[in-house]
This record gives C-alpha cells, structure tokens and sequence, in this order.
C-alpha cells in the first residue's frame, strides 16, 4: 500500500509525524459509503503474482516429482501424472501469476502516460508513415511496448530499455503472457517436443514472471515500488 510522510501542509511544518494515502470510496447498497486503503497497482499485483508463483511452483514441483510410468498398454508416454488434480491446481496458479506480472508492467505504463505533461504529443511509426499521439489518446492507442518504449523515457528521463538486458526480460513475459491468454488447443499437434502452453507452464517458463516485471519497472526507475512492495518481493 502506498503511504507517504507529509512534512509540511500549506506551507506550515507539521508538529507531529503525519501520513496521506490514497483512499477507495465506494457506496455499498445500504447507501453507506465504505473507505479503504488503496494500493499502488503495480505493486498489488506484483505480490499477488508472488504469492500464486510460489504456491505454484510448489505444486509443480511435486507433480514432477510423483510422475508415474506409463502402463504397458500406453504407446504415447513413457510417465504420466499421478495426480491430475493437483497439476491442474498448480498450472492455474502459474497462469495467474503469468497475467498478473503482465499486468503490473501495463499498469506501471498506463500511470506514466497520466503523468506525461498536458499537451505532449508521442511520435511513432507505422510502416513509412508518422503519427502523433495525443496524451488523451496514448493509453488506448499505443501499445505496450510502445509505452515502455516511447512513454517511459520522457516520464523518467532515462533511455528505453529496447535492446538491453530488461527488455528482454519484457519480450519473455509479454509472449508467455501472450501464450497464456490467447491459448489454442493443441489440435492435431501431438508432438511432444512442440510445448503447449501448459506444458510451458509445466516445465517451470512462468518461474522467472513476476522477477521479469520487477526488472522492467525498477529499469526505469528504481524507487517506483514501496519499501513494503519491495520486501514482500524478497528484494
């Protein structure tokens, strides 16, 4: 959750420590209105995405580690899982994990559209053409590569991450995102050395999620998530 220390209000120093955090207001049905602490997007769900990652990964690793042998009527495997149950429960973990990292690097980007100064305008191209993108159209019109690539450096003044180390990083995420949400059946394909998305999962390609997310974001500025983000992170 976000909280900051206010040091001064209207210009007069505070006389005791003093915080301001964002607040939820919401009208419940009996016309009430309820409050709670908001919390800063990106970091929500980054330790959401931790916390099915781990319980994830623990359950992945004990699907693999309880594989059985295939009967000797069975010609298409040579072990299977032991328990079906529990292997769906952990690959829907890890799916969730993947969506939720995905969705702290697009929330991060979509913040820092908002807080690109009134009146800027992004330039990008499309095949030989130019075109300009109005603040008020960014967050619908651009991509989120795009935002990564064309917002965030003017937002934090430091150069986009295409080409380095983090960016490969979002390339990772995005298309195992991609493959996540988008996912096809495996239809006539039935070649075990083809993953589908589920046997991506399986063999542990979601494990290095929410690590990627993190190394995006602080990429292009270290301190955008809360100390209390940062140590339910483990960083």
């Amino acid at each position: 959750m976000w909280t900051t220390e206010v040091k001064e209000i209207g210009g007069k120093p505070v006389a005791e420590p003093t915080f301001i955090f964002p607040v939820d207001r919401l009208r419940l049905d009996d016309r009430r209105v309820l409050a709670f602490h908001a919390p800063t997007m990106p970091g929500f769900y980054l330790v959401t995405a931790k916390e099915l990652l781990d319980e994830g990964e623990r359950g992945r690793q004990e699907v693999l580690a309880s594989v059985r042998h295939a009967s000797e009527r069975e010609d298409w495997a040579d072990v299977n899982v032991s328990d079906d149950s529990l292997a769906l429960d952990a690959l829907g973990k890890l799916f969730s994990a993947v969506i939720f990292s995905a969705a702290a690097v697009e929330a991060y980007a979509n913040e820092a559209v908002d807080r690109l100064p009134d009146g800027t305008t992004i330039q990008r191209r499309r095949r030989k053409e130019i075109q300009e993108i109005p603040k008020d159209e960014a967050i619908r019109r651009l991509s989120l590569d795009e935002k990564l690539h064309l917002v965030l450096p003017i937002v934090t003044g430091v150069d986009s991450i295409k080409g380095r180390k983090p960016w490969e990083a979002f390339v990772r995420l995005n298309e195992l995102r991609g493959e996540v949400v988008h996912y096809k059946a495996r239809g006539k394909t039935d070649d075990p050395d083809i993953a589908s998305a589920l046997g991506r999962l399986l063999k542990g390609e979601a494990s290095t999620c929410v690590e990627d997310a993190v190394e995006i974001i602080l990429a292009y500025e270290p301190n955008a998530l809360p100390e209390s983000t940062k140590r339910a992170l483990g960083l």
